[in-house]
């Protein structure tokens, strides 16, 4: 539950930090970049959102 709520709230935030800065937000230059990369991966390293959405519904017997 922690992994796929931890994710989620990460996308969120790096989202809207990359709506703030606009086209500045996509240069290499700027941390952004590393930190929207790293989420991506986050989301995807021990099974997709979807999946864990999946295991979590059947864990407590949805």
């Amino acid at each position: 539950m922690t992994k796929y709520a931890s994710s989620e709230m990460l996308n969120q935030l790096i989202d809207r930090a990359l709506d703030m800065f606009g086209d500045y937000g996509t240069l290499e230059t700027n941390p952004l970049v590393k930190y929207f990369r790293d989420v991506r991966v986050f989301t995807i390293f021990a099974g997709t959102t979807e999946i864990m959405k999946s295991i979590l519904s059947k864990s407590i017997g949805l």
